[in-house]
């Protein structure tokens, strides 16, 4: 069937081909004798058009399987190709797709083969359209390549007006995300075969040229597997490397840049323009790391408790609240943080060693200290502290939903960061006015 994409910009001839293939293969011929509509269904699916009309009139179909029409079901095919631009790969935009409409729903429960044959479909039309994949590719790109720019901006800035300070701890949480980031493609390849030495120089390229999200964005939206002998699939190494990315550069930089920006007597717009686009790429890593892993059909399949946060319709708007939500938090988190360091800093260190010292209490009193990654018990411990602050921060900082998971932080705990960090915005804007 997917010879015929070829045909989609010449729908009659389209069509014939349609209709003859259907009726070679037993099984499509059974099911399109039995349901008229599966013809118009998979014409609109092929030919990918993306009508915006379509897309919102398509919503409103809630037939079911036996009493769905044929225009009925040209508005559901049609719907495809928007799920493909908003969901990472094909398999979440085809159960997304097939959830959508009970019809579908109700096909998928009576025929076995119809759901691997569309996920079949969308990651070829994932690999082929233009505004599909390419899109949060190059939208990953845009936007750290958006970050590194504004913070050597905001970098040189603080070097000319004697705030050199604020400059080194920059430069210095930039280079420290790089270093840890080749570190993890260097952990990533060092198992793979006679192209690890190649595959090593291009990924660290992509890392010191910050095209890296957009190369991960890319890997997993076109469906790529695991090469032979590399320590992650490509979801798990995306993952991985936005968790260092927040944890190591966006996290710290918005602080520091957060500080600098409250001492200021004069507020340049460049600095806000900057602190605004630093949280938005930060946000945008956290709400990635949240969508990308709950919409993932396999982890919803063997972890249907935990996954199912993101709705099974309108995904994308699902999306952009995550985004104002994680970058609204981050910032209200960094500013009252630089408040707070500038009120008091032996106030701030007091707060955050209580804080993280009763978090790794809390989890020694659980058993739940040593990080679920397997290891040799000498740096199991050290390790494992290591990570749990670091989870905590992202937690704190970001708010990012994936690590209210039991593996990370846990729900309740998560609850607990989250009241927290509400009310400390009213107890910090206190002391500060009061000081």
């Amino acid at each position: 069937m997917l010879k015929l994409y070829q045909h989609r910009d010449h729908e009659h001839v389209l069509r014939v081909e349609l209709t003859e293939l259907m009726a070679t293969i037993n099984v499509l011929r059974a099911a399109s004798r039995k349901y008229r509509f599966l013809d118009e269904l998979f014409v609109c699916v092929l030919r990918n058009k993306m009508k915006r009309s379509a897309n919102q009139a398509a919503y409103a179909v809630t037939a079911s399987l036996s009493s769905i029409t044929s225009k009925e079901a040209s508005l559901v095919g049609k719907s495809l190709v928007g799920l493909l631009m908003s969901n990472q790969t094909g398999s979440a935009a085809v159960e997304e797709f097939i959830l959508t409409y009970p019809a579908l729903t109700e096909l998928d429960a009576e025929y076995v083969w119809f759901r691997p044959m569309m996920v079949a479909i969308a990651d070829e039309l994932m690999g082929k359209v233009a505004y599909g994949v390419k899109v949060r590719a190059a939208i990953g790109a845009a936007l750290s390549i958006m970050d590194m720019v504004s913070d050597s901006v905001v970098i040189i800035d603080y070097y000319a007006t004697d705030r050199s300070g604020y400059a080194t701890l920059l430069v210095g949480m930039v280079l420290g995300n790089l270093f840890f980031q080749v570190l993890l493609v260097y952990g990533q390849t060092r198992g793979i075969g006679t192209s690890r030495l190649r595959t090593f120089f291009l990924d660290s390229l992509a890392v010191v040229s910050f095209v890296k999200p957009g190369l991960d964005a890319w890997r997993v939206s076109s469906g790529q597997e695991q090469l032979p002998g590399a320590a992650f699939d490509p979801l798990a190494e995306m993952m991985v490397s936005k968790f260092l990315e927040v944890a190591f550069e966006g996290i710290p930089g918005m602080v520091v840049q957060c500080i600098a920006f409250v001492e200021s007597e004069k507020k340049s717009k460049m600095a806000i323009l900057s602190l605004l686009i630093s949280a938005g790429s930060t946000g945008m890593t956290s709400t990635v790391i949240t969508f990308d892993l709950d919409i993932d059909p396999t982890k919803r399949k063997n972890n249907p408790k935990w996954m199912g946060l993101i709705p099974n319709v309108n995904r994308g708007l699902a999306f952009g609240n995550l985004f104002v939500i994680s970058t609204t938090h981050i910032l209200a988190k960094g500013i009252i943080t630089a408040l707070l360091a500038i009120t008091n800093s032996a106030w701030l260190m007091l707060f955050m060693a209580c804080d993280y010292g009763l978090y790794i209490a809390y989890k020694v009193v659980r058993s739940d200290l040593s990080y679920f990654i397997a290891m040799p018990a000498t740096v199991a411990v050290p390790f494992s502290i290591v990570m749990r602050v670091l989870e905590k921060s992202v937690v704190d900082f970001t708010g990012c939903f994936s690590y209210r998971l039991p593996v990370f932080v846990g729900g309740a705990w998560f609850a607990f960061d989250l009241a927290k960090a509400q009310v400390s915005v009213l107890v910090v804007a206190h002391l500060y006015n009061d000081a």
